[in-house]
Order: C-alpha cells, then sequence, then structure tokens
C-alpha cells in the first residue's frame, strides 16, 4: 500500500513515529525505514549480548592477585593466590567458597540479603561487569571479617577484592580464570 507521501516505501510505525521519525524528520521515507531497520537489528545485537547466564560461572575459579599500586597491597601477600568455587550461582544469590593465602580457607561466600534487594545489587563500576556479589567473610588471620565483592564479567572472568577497614587494613584485588579449560 502506498505512503501518504506518495511513495511506496513501506513504513516502519513504531519506529518511523518514535524515535526515528523524530531524529531524522526530513530523511526520505525510504532511508528512515533501512535506517529504522539497522537500528532495530542493533538493539537485538545489544540485547543478546547483555544476556548472561550466572549458571555458566559455577566452578573452580583461581588466580593471582593484581594491582601494581601501594594502595592496592594493604594486608596480604604480594603474590597471593585465590581460588573461588562458585557451587551454585543464581541472580540473586550465590553459593560459593574461597581460600585466599594467608585469610581464608574454604570460607562459605553468602552474599549480603539487604544488597540483594538494594541498588547495590546491580553495581558497576569500570570493566563492565554483568553481576556484582556483595559478602561478608571470616578471615583466619584473627582481625575479623571482610568484604568480599565478585564481579561476574561476560569474557569468563572473575574479579574478586577483599577489603577491610581498621585495625588491620586489608585490600586486594584478584583476576580469577576458570581453573579447567
Amino acid at each position: 500500500m502506498p505512503c501518504t507521501d506518495g511513495s511506496n516505501a513501506l513504513r516502519l510505525w513504531p519506529l518511523r513515529s518514535a524515535w526515528l521519525g523524530t531524529i531524522l524528520p526530513m530523511a526520505p521515507v525510504a532511508w528512515q525505514w533501512r535506517l529504522g531497520a539497522f537500528g532495530l537489528s542493533l538493539a537485538v545485537a545489544i540485547a543478546a549480548m547483555g544476556c548472561l547466564d550466572v549458571r555458566d560461572f559455577e566452578g573452580v575459579w583461581t588466580g593471582p592477585r593484581v594491582g601494581d599500586l601501594p594502595v592496592l597491597q594493604r594486608g596480604i601477600a604480594r603474590d597471593a593466590n585465590a581460588t573461588l568455587v562458585i557451587e551454585e550461582a543464581e541472580l540473586h544469590s550465590l553459593s560459593a567458597r574461597l581460600s585466599i593465602d594467608g585469610l581464608f580457607e574454604n570460607a562459605q561466600i553468602i552474599p549480603i540479603p539487604g544488597a540483594e534487594a538494594d541498588v547495590l545489587a546491580s553495581i558497576s563500576f569500570d570493566g563492565a561487569p554483568a553481576r556484582v556479589y556483595l559478602s561478608f567473610v571470616d578471615t583466619t588471620d584473627g582481625d575479623g571479617n571482610a568484604l568480599v565483592v565478585i564481579s561476574l564479567h561476560h569474557s569468563e572472568r572473575v574479579y574478586l577484592r577483599a577489603m577491610r577497614g581498621n585495625p588491620a587494613r586489608l585490600y586486594a584485588i584478584f583476576a580469577l580464570e576458570p581453573a579447567v579449560r
């Protein structure tokens, strides 16, 4: 059916009238249709990239401490390694065990329920993690518990941060990879 402007171009009503028609009102209808189809394809591709099944992270993850700045190397040996065993991962919960040389020995990771119910559940920072879990974990060094931040990333990597305030300051970052490929 011809359009009201006399052309035979197919109109994509939602695309043309909602956003494309307001962004490019002077473009010929045929171009709006092509750009609209491109925009729709791009939106579908971005949405597909945004999907992540956190269950894919279940398993054993190991890795070294990273970060050369002194402020990133507090309370733990520079050559420390971490092992994270993710037993069960869900969007709003995580069951895992954590071992870090001199700090944790098979410690249970249980996300903080309040953080999971709050906007903290969708916390983001450089590197764009797909999902972040926060947990307080008992340490083996006798100086109380530490806050552990576990971030799952799209590119099959996990970053783990352990931190604690006074009196025994702690800050460490670990880059973890799957133990078995």
